[in-house]
C-alpha cells in the first residue's frame, strides 16, 4: 500500500467515520448510499468511481442497467442471478449488459412460496396448469428481484 499524505487520510478517515456513524444509527437513517472518489485539482487524473448501494435505481433490478450505462461504476446486486440475468440478457433484461462480476458476497438467497394445504399442489408446475389464482404477498417497490420473482416465475415454462 502506497504512503498515505495527509488528504489521503483526510479521506480514509471521512469514510471510516461514516460508517461508524451509520452503523451506530442505521435504524434512523436511510440505507442508500452514495460514494464517489474523483482526483483533486493538484492530483493526477483519474477516472472518477462511484459506488451505488441499495435504493430504486443501485439496488434490485435496476442496478445492472445503471452499472451497464456508466452512471454508477460498481453497485451491489443481490442475488446474484440478477446479474447473470442482465449479462445474458434475459428475464427483466430485454438486451445483454456489459457486466463483470468483482466478487460475490456470501449470502443464504432462498425463496420460498408457501400455499393453503387446502389447494392439494405439490409445485409451481401444478399451480399453473390447473391454473390457481393466487394472490401475492411481497415487499414493493417492483425493481426488487423477488418481486420480479415472484410475477414472473408463475409465467415460466
Amino acid at each position: 500500500m502506497a504512503r498515505m499524505n495527509a488528504r489521503m487520510m483526510q479521506a480514509k478517515m471521512a469514510l471510516e467515520v461514516a460508517a461508524e456513524l451509520y452503523t451506530r444509527q442505521m435504524s434512523s437513517l436511510g440505507n442508500v448510499v452514495t460514494i464517489s472518489i474523483a482526483p483533486g485539482s493538484r492530483e493526477e487524473p483519474f477516472p472518477d468511481l462511484t459506488m451505488g448501494i441499495n435504493g430504486d435505481l443501485w439496488g434490485g433490478m435496476k442496478a445492472p442497467i445503471e452499472v451497464a450505462k456508466r452512471r454508477v461504476d460498481v453497485a451491489f446486486v443481490n442475488p446474484s442471478a440478477v446479474v447473470t440475468m442482465g449479462y445474458r440478457g434475459k428475464g427483466y433484461y430485454k438486451e445483454k449488459l456489459p457486466l463483470r462480476a468483482l466478487a460475490t458476497f456470501p449470502s443464504w438467497d432462498k425463496m420460498a412460496f408457501a400455499v393453503s394445504k387446502d389447494l392439494k399442489v405439490k409445485s409451481l408446475d401444478e399451480i399453473a396448469k390447473k391454473k390457481i389464482p393466487l394472490r401475492l404477498s411481497t415487499r414493493p417497490p417492483i425493481q426488487l428481484p423477488r418481486f420480479y420473482l415472484c410475477t414472473a416465475c408463475p409465467s415460466q415454462k
